[in-house]
């Protein structure tokens, strides 16, 4: 008994689908769509009447079966690849906070051995910081995420002449610095999961 050509289609296309359930993240939409094509093209291979019929519509209306192609290819693609793109966005954004973070400790690093100046502008834009990465944060990545922010941790180094005063911001940015970096290696990740 020979199996039927568009079988093994059918097969793949069923095992990618399958798959799609396994790998969650980013893998998973092109996954289903991969499946779910080859397995719809492996039906379609075996209605020789279907086939007749897409074949005349797209000679008498070439033009419509041209932008339905498009539009359906254009929407498909843009939902399997969403995961993708949001994926870049995080990890986009994380790299935004960490660069502002490293700049505000370098800052108050400099001014600090530098002179006696009041560090109130400092401070606040620390808080500042803070604030934002915060609401991100809990917006776009979740409040499972956004507990993960945490208590501050103290620093195991210091910049010279640091007042014991401002100790607490330097630990609030290192903290935030280290959570930045642990999502920065979960997000770039192949297995990354959106909500």
């Amino acid at each position: 008994m020979t199996p039927r050509p568009g079988m093994s289609l059918a097969i793949t296309g069923v095992v990618l689908a399958l798959l799609s359930l396994i790998f969650s993240g980013v893998l998973s939409r092109p996954l289903l769509v991969a499946g779910a094509g080859l397995a719809g093209f492996a039906i379609f291979q075996g209605q020789r009447e279907a086939r007749r019929q897409v074949r005349a519509f797209s000679q008498q209306q070439n033009l419509v079966a041209w932008l339905l192609g498009i539009v359906a290819i254009g929407l498909v693609g843009t939902w399997a690849g969403l995961p993708i793109y949001q994926r870049h966005q995080v990890l986009t954004q994380l790299e935004v906070f960490t660069t502002e973070g490293r700049h505000l400790q370098d800052e108050m690093a400099e001014r600090v051995a530098t002179s006696n100046q009041l560090m109130g502008d400092q401070t606040a834009k620390i808080q500042d910081w803070h604030a934002r990465l915060d609401t991100w944060v809990a917006t776009e990545l979740g409040i499972f995420y956004r507990q993960q922010l945490g208590t501050p941790q103290e620093s195991p180094a210091y910049p010279p002449r640091l007042p014991a005063r401002l100790r607490v911001f330097w630990d609030k940015v290192e903290t935030d610095l280290a959570t930045l970096e642990q999502f920065r290696k979960e997000f770039s990740g192949w297995l990354f999961k959106t909500r």
